[in-house]
């Protein structure tokens, strides 16, 4: 009974570390931005619905609300049509408001946490490091912003 069960935790184990993996493979493929998360201010492209985080939405009229609400959807009307392709041997295309980058790219865990490391095809190979987790079938892209908060970019495939 004593193996039986160690068996089990060893399995188990196993299966919960490989779930926790990023592999080019589970990037492969084209995927669209569908919401987009600014500190907290969230909108989903699908339902075309803005969420406001509650502690900002409590100090704010009706009539403010809806104007913020808005500002960020014509603020971002522009990310909409955003798109990131991975395909095979590392190589990443994005295309975002108007501007389009490809390059290489490589995964590496940083902790409990993944990056991705682009370095662009442009005339300086500029590189860029974001972080990404895989959510519900869901590709999440995170990189801090000008002002200290994050900036959470949403893709489904």
């Amino acid at each position: 009974m004593k193996k039986t069960i160690l068996l089990f935790v060893a399995c188990f184990t196993t299966a919960l570390a490989s779930a926790q993996t990023i592999t080019e493979t589970d990037l492969l493929g084209d995927w669209k931005i569908c919401a987009f998360d600014i500190n907290g201010i969230f909108w989903d492209f699908k339902s075309d619905t803005v969420k406001l985080p509650p502690e900002l939405a409590s100090s704010l009229g009706e009539s403010q609300k809806a104007a913020m609400i808005a500002d960020v959807k014509y603020g971002l009307s522009e990310y909409k049509n955003g798109t990131m392709v991975f395909k095979k041997g590392y190589y990443l295309e994005q295309s975002m408001a108007g501007d389009e980058a490809s390059g290489t790219y490589t995964i590496e865990k940083k902790g409990d946490l993944y990056v991705i490391k682009i370095t662009n095809d442009d005339a300086k190979n500029t590189v860029e490091t974001v972080g990404i987790k895989l959510v519900d079938d869901q590709l999440h892209i995170s990189m801090p912003d000008e002002i200290g908060g994050m900036t959470i970019l949403i893709f489904c495939k």
